[in-house]
């Protein structure tokens, strides 16, 4: 059989970005006594196979070949001239892929459906390997994500293997192809994104919401413009916060002349309308706020105002990469574990798959960011010392000892060398950055800037869970203040619920242990894991969705290397008009 040098050249472009999760050894076609593919084949299948791995500078992905060998080498999706059922069930499930935030025409959703309408049955072998492709890309980005955490230098990520040829042959031996979808992340925090992404792809469809017209900022019975206060109501509306329809909602704002038009007059008549910012919408608005990481003080400035006018496919954008994200993660969180979201600013720790515990937490700055990884909490710490990171020591303190010798002792810290606490040098200004041969540690204490607790979780970038001498910072709402560790705001709850049955073993409570001033290191018997992760939009306890600031440029630079990915065309041949 031949094929086409246009044809050949458009599926070997979507050959090379199919994912390789089986190794090469494994290669399922025919191979010579050298360990080459071999001439020799089993039939028009693997011959079309053979063809395509001469001709590309590539060897046909692994996954292929596995696909089709676990098939016997025989066509997986069509009949002679036609789609089989397990073909028209691909070409259903690849034009839905929008409700799981992928691109149907990523996978040729519409170049497929053109096979509905037959084909020349010399063209089968091809078209049955364009179908394969899309069927597995569709399962690598449903699984994995569009794009992977090593594109974004994120080591810290297992990447999960599964066998997506073996799924998905098992799901045509089951008749099932449809249940290809279930590959998707089992949690229920996608889940409910998912759910979130219909609704707001139903607004975008109905043609998005209103835009809040400019003006000025309005604060609680202020009077403004009919048309801007009636823009906002169901700007508002339309994303679930209600403002308007009970009797009471301008009551507190009685007393206040809203300049309507009064009579037939032509003054009267030509004096533009005007309504009060009352109660209800002011509520709505505090709400929105809330959920949008703005100071919840139920006032339209300038900065509610730029988030209201944010436009509905920048929301779901944001809802596809956070669903993306999602990806990145063990299918199995485990029973018990600690889930930092960033750009959130809140921790979540599960148990059994429901959060008992939500702590607003204090993140890096953007110049010094919290990483994003996955690990395990070993140990937890109580009246812990803090190692100062060497840059800290250098680039910070070091300047400070020079024109201050007694900085340490104000600040209850020491040297040590070796393991072994030594007296500062004489003169500071004979030591430089690059001599500084000290490390530099604050002893235990309240004003220890990790607080009475940290829990650890040994790691390449030195961050961990902590509690913090300077608790005003959970009073902020924009809490990305240290130089990577995290800080809890209710650090004793989530340590005791931690350490529970290593406390009780060794007979301890927290409060006595914190009293007591003595540093307490407790392992765990059990490790917990700890996923450090970064979404600017999840859905609330009440089913809204909260969309936070991109607070790194994640979201952004996901958004590029999105756009960049190549371009991915199904070139179908030998199709009938009509």
């Amino acid at each position: 059989m031949t094929v086409s040098r246009s044809r050949l050249l458009a599926t070997l472009c979507l050959l090379c970005t199919l994912p390789f999760t089986v190794n090469a050894e494994q290669s399922a076609l025919p191979t010579n006594a050298e360990g080459t593919l071999a001439n020799d084949t089993r039939g028009p299948m693997a011959r079309t196979l053979l063809d395509l791995n001469t001709r590309s500078k590539e060897p046909v992905p692994a996954d292929l070949q596995r696909l089709y060998a676990l098939a016997n080498f025989e066509p997986i999706w069509t009949d002679d001239s036609n789609l089989n059922r397990h073909g028209s069930s691909l070409v259903a499930l690849l034009s839905g892929a929008r409700a799981d935030g992928l691109q149907p025409q990523d996978y040729g959703s519409d170049e497929l459906a053109a096979l509905k309408r037959g084909f020349e049955s010399s063209a089968r072998q091809q078209n049955d390997i364009d179908l394969s492709v899309a069927a597995l890309r569709y399962a690598s980005d449903l699984t994995y994500g569009r794009l992977q955490p090593d594109d974004f230098d994120l080591p810290g990520y297992d990447r999960r293997q599964m066998d997506l040829p073996l799924e998905i042959h098992n799901r045509l031996e089951a008749n099932a192809v449809q249940t290809i979808r279930e590959l998707a992340p089992p949690h229920r925090g996608y889940a409910v994104l998912r759910e979130g992404l219909h609704r707001y792809q139903a607004i975008e469809d109905e043609g998005g919401w209103p835009r809040v017209e400019d003006g000025p900022t309005l604060r609680l019975c202020d009077v403004d413009a009919a048309q801007r206060i009636t823009s906002l109501r169901r700007r508002l509306a339309i994303q679930g916060y209600e403002a308007g329809g009970r009797a009471d909602d301008s009551a507190e704002c009685s007393d206040v002349e809203a300049a309507r038009p009064s009579g037939p007059s032509e003054t009267t008549r030509a004096r533009p309308q005007r309504a009060v910012f009352d109660a209800a919408l002011s509520s709505a608005l505090r709400e929105f706020q809330s959920d949008h990481g703005i100071e919840a003080d139920g006032i339209l400035g300038p900065a509610s105002l730029a988030e209201l006018n944010r436009g509905v496919a920048e929301r779901i954008q944001q809802i596809e990469i956070s669903m993306d994200r999602w990806r990145w993660l063990p299918r199995d969180l485990g029973e018990t574990y600690v889930r930092v979201n960033i750009p959130a600013y809140e921790l979540d720790y599960v148990v059994d798959g429901k959060v008992r515990e939500q702590i607003e937490v204090v993140v890096g700055k953007p110049n010094s960011p919290t990483p994003l990884f996955q690990d395990e909490i070993e140990h937890v710490v109580f009246n812990p010392y803090w190692n100062v990171p060497r840059s800290i020591a250098t680039n910070e303190i070091l300047p400070k000892l020079k024109n201050d010798p007694t900085y340490l002792d104000r600040k209850n810290m020491e040297l040590v060398v070796d393991g072994e606490t030594v007296e500062p040098p004489l003169d500071w200004s004979k030591v430089s950055r690059s001599d500084f041969e000290y490390r530099i540690r604050q002893r235990p204490g309240r004003r220890n800037a990790l607080g009475r607790v940290k829990l650890l979780f040994p790691n390449k970038y030195a961050v961990y869970l902590h509690d913090t001498n300077h608790p005003s910072a959970f009073e902020r709402t924009d809490r990305a203040l240290s130089h990577g560790c995290v800080r809890v705001g209710e650090p004793f709850a989530l340590a005791d619920r931690i350490a529970a049955d290593e406390l009780a073993e060794r007979g301890l409570e927290v409060d006595e242990v914190l009293a007591g001033g003595e540093r307490h290191w407790i392992r765990l018997d059990e490790p917990v894991p700890v996923y450090l992760t970064y979404a600017t939009a999840r859905v609330t306890p009440q089913r809204r969705i909260e969309f936070h600031q991109d607070l790194y440029g994640l979201d952004e630079e996901m958004s590029l290397k999105l756009e960049q990915r190549k371009p991915r065309r199904f070139a179908l041949a030998s199709i009938p008009a009509g």
